[in-house]
């Protein structure tokens, strides 16, 4: 790999996580009303069994808690913004095809599963050696990166359960965790 594509995979990486702010602006709220979740699966870039799959992983991912889950907060839908309009055609190709790879590996059930079983079958897709299931695991890592990354930038995740700033003041490096409530900063 030379230079000029480890830049542009930077780039990629780092657009990717500071994107959902913007795509935030695209989006007609915060949260998914579930009721709309069929009209969502019809814009998408995902077909419906497809969108209702990344439904049901993000919330194995994070599942709701004293917090809200990823698809309360509308985690499928920013993932699908930003693989549908950030993604060149390569990088949008090749993420669908891993992501069908992986549902395939998962299968037509998965959905409906108890939620210790899906978690299980994620556990083990994602600490898998085995070379036969590379693809899928790929994409079940990258789909539980974003998940991850763009929950916490979400306005109600960074409003409510982070430590939030709209303008930023002087920069302390070295703080005790309790000064600030014992809470984590949004970015």
């Amino acid at each position: 790999m030379n230079r000029r594509e480890v830049l542009k995979l930077t780039a990629l990486v780092t657009g990717a996580a500071i994107t959902p702010p913007l795509a935030g602006a695209l989006l007609s709220g915060c949260s998914v009303d579930p009721s709309q979740m069929d009209v969502q699966a019809a814009n998408s870039i995902f077909s419906v069994e497809e969108y209702q799959l990344l439904n049901s992983i993000v919330d194995v991912i994070l599942p709701k808690s004293d917090s809200p889950s990823a698809s309360e907060v509308g985690v499928p839908s920013i993932i699908d913004d930003v693989v549908g309009q950030v993604y060149d055609n390569d990088g949008r190709a090749l993420y669908l095809a891993r992501f069908q790879i992986m549902a395939e590996h998962l299968g037509d059930k998965f959905s409906r599963s108890t939620i210790k079983t899906k978690t299980e079958k994620l556990q083990a897709l994602g600490s898998s050696t085995n070379e036969e299931l590379a693809e899928a695991r790929l994409a079940y890592l990258d789909l539980r990166q974003q998940t991850v990354a763009f929950y916490l930038t979400t306005e109600p995740v960074a409003t409510k359960f982070l430590n939030f700033l709209p303008v930023p003041g002087e920069y302390q490096p070295c703080i005790e965790l309790s000064s600030v409530n014992g809470k984590a900063w949004a970015l």
